[in-house]
């Protein structure tokens, strides 16, 4: 019996090699079927009749239950004679007659859920009745937005897979697949995206697989459509991403010429099927698929474009990814510290990296370079949960106007850095903030004039005066024994070298005056006062920012607003004391001073320090 069935069988692989014809204008008589009995396949698999009688009952129209009858007839034939690749080659043809017929809908129960578990049956049972793995197909893979593809090797031909809606497919060039390969594309939900990124990724995304391992020969072209409804930062930037090991492949733009991205809309609800995702009005897409997106408006205007394609050589989830990255300062980019010490916590370089969306990027690379002096600790640091990375420590240099650090974030592969090399600059502030016998000053003779209105605010524009170097006075007298007198490096003519000197009512016969100005810088973060010391002959009014501090010297000997001082010049002659409402940490500070002589030699000089 068993010879005989084996020769009717031949005849009708002879007979399915010869035609895949839906209706055979003269079918040949039916072979009888194998006994029940004979399992053809590995322990596990499905009986030969279970597998045909769930094959069959798949179609409705007898041509097609004839032509699988016969397509599964021969994969028993090539099975029985021990022709093991002959049967999977069978078998292969089976399947995509399968996936052919059910994406026309003309499987029994058309694509119906039901349908779609039973075609998965079948085709894991084919693939077990010939010794193979069972293939990874997701029901999700036969919606519309889905699709299943056996991809044969070839040397010469191309074979493009996309789904039914045309929102994702794959183009397989020839040599890319060395056996027949049961290629999958799943749409995804969109919350949370599944690329191994915290950069920003953006739907729609698409799960690719195969039954070769994911992987493939050569690269191969990846298309997905992105939704309509978002507005990306700038989707130029936009490039395809898929996962890899435990990261993510940022793919170079390719063209994707298969996909139509018109009407796809993003998920509402990541639970509901995928029926409910797409705008499309397949016939089998749920009516509240229809209601909620049919009636919308499109989108299209919103990207300018379609899609995104990539090359690559292996299968996972895939979608748009934005490569931008953002470096901004959290601490201040410039600050005043005091020479030689050590930058407070507080100040000490940091910079934050984030997406455009504003996710932070933990676990980068940042480089902390110094120049212009001094030292740095923990150069080189990982941003922490939050994105923030922060110089381990920073000593100034004793002497100079400036150092810097610059800051470069190492940018995760692919991906850009704006605002990258981040310059963080600090002036230096001395202790005194202006020393005796300083430079850089700007100076004024008033001559009998009266002093210009505002010249102690820090707005008085003073680019007029000369520039000179303290002490100012009228230098060595030999018949006046004062020393200090010796140091002068300014001229400031004393009273008594001055003609047509308007008389004084407490002082006579008259004065001569001189105004006097500079800047010191007070570092960032000071909470305390100035003091100002002065050596004078004879008297003087200071000022620091505009506010008047000569009563702190002494109410004793004030007239006139000036301090009063007879005799030779002293370091000091008197110290007042700058309140912190007056000063100005962190920035430039303004001293100014009215000085004033009345007798044979005059002199000028200061010494500003931080504290008391």
């Amino acid at each position: 019996m068993r010879a005989r069935w084996l020769a009717a069988a031949a005849a009708m692989v002879l007979v399915t090699a010869c035609s895949d014809s839906e209706a055979p204008t003269a079918p040949p008589a039916p072979a009888a079927a194998p006994p029940a009995e004979i399992n053809l396949g590995p322990a596990g698999c499905p009986s030969t009749l279970k597998l045909r009688t769930d094959l069959t009952a798949l179609f409705t129209q007898p041509g097609q239950i004839l032509i699988v009858n016969l397509k599964y007839t021969g994969i028993e034939v090539a099975l029985l004679a021990r022709k093991t690749e002959l049967a999977r080659a069978l078998m292969y043809s089976l399947t995509q007659y399968i996936l052919d017929r059910y994406q026309k809908g003309e499987l029994r129960g058309g694509q119906s859920l039901a349908t779609q578990q039973k075609v998965v049956s079948v085709i894991t049972g084919l693939y077990c009745l010939v010794g193979l793995p069972a293939p990874n197909i997701p029901l999700a893979s036969l919606s519309p937005d889905g699709a299943v593809q056996i991809v044969q090797p070839s040397a010469t031909d191309t074979t493009t897979v996309v789904t039914g809606t045309k929102f994702a497919g794959v183009t397989i060039p020839p040599g890319a697949v060395t056996t027949p390969t049961l290629v999958t594309i799943t749409r995804l939900p969109d919350f949370p995206g599944p690329l191994n990124t915290l950069l920003d990724q953006y739907p729609a995304f698409y799960q690719y697989t195969s039954s070769a391992a994911d992987s493939f020969s050569t690269e191969v072209v990846v298309g997905a459509c992105q939704v309509q409804d978002f507005a990306p930062p700038d989707y130029s930037r936009l490039v395809l991403g898929h996962n890899v090991d435990s990261g993510i492949e940022l793919l170079r733009r390719v063209p994707a010429p298969f996909l139509d991205c018109t009407n796809l809309l993003s998920m509402q609800d990541p639970s509901n099927s995928w029926f409910r995702l797409v705008s499309r009005g397949w016939r089998s897409l749920e009516p509240v698929a229809a209601q909620l997106f049919l009636p919308q408006k499109a989108y299209a205007s919103v990207l300018g474009t379609c899609c995104l394609g990539g090359s690559a050589k292996s299968f996972s989830p895939f979608g748009a990814v934005d490569p931008l990255t953002l470096s901004s300062a959290v601490s201040p980019t410039s600050f005043v510290g005091l020479a030689g010490t050590a930058v407070a916590s507080d100040l000490l370089p940091s910079v934050r990296v984030k997406t455009p969306q504003g996710r932070a990027l933990p676990g980068l690379t940042v480089t902390f370079a110094l120049s212009g002096g001094g030292s740095i600790g923990g150069a080189v640091t990982t941003t922490n949960a939050d994105g923030v990375a922060t110089l381990g420590s920073w000593t100034l240099p004793s002497s100079g106007a400036a150092s810097q650090v610059t800051a470069t974030v190492t940018p995760i592969p692919g991906s850009t850095v704006d605002g990258n090399g981040l310059v963080f600059t600090s002036q230096l502030a001395t202790q005194p903030s202006i020393a005796w016998s300083s430079a850089s000053y700007r100076y004024l003779l008033l001559d009998g004039n009266p002093a210009p209105a505002g010249f102690e605010l820090p707005t008085f524009a003073d680019g007029a005066w000369s520039v000179g170097s303290a002490p100012f006075g009228s230098g060595h007298d030999d018949r006046y024994l004062c020393p200090l007198d010796d140091l002068v490096r300014t001229t400031w003519p004393a009273a008594a070298n001055i003609t047509a000197i308007p008389p004084d009512p407490y002082y006579q016969p008259g004065v001569s005056e001189i105004l006097l100005r500079r800047t010191f810088l007070v570092p960032t973060g000071w909470t305390g006062g100035l003091t100002v010391r002065v050596a004078v002959d004879n008297d003087m009014q200071v000022f620091v920012n505009g506010v008047d501090v000569t009563p702190s010297g002494g109410a004793a000997t004030l007239y006139d607003g000036f301090q009063i001082h007879d005799g030779c010049a002293e370091q000091p002659d008197r110290t007042f004391t700058v309140p912190a409402s007056a000063v100005l940490p962190g920035g430039t500070n303004v001293i100014a001073v009215r000085a004033r002589d009345r007798g044979k030699t005059s002199y000028a000089d200061l010494e500003v320090r931080l504290g008391e």
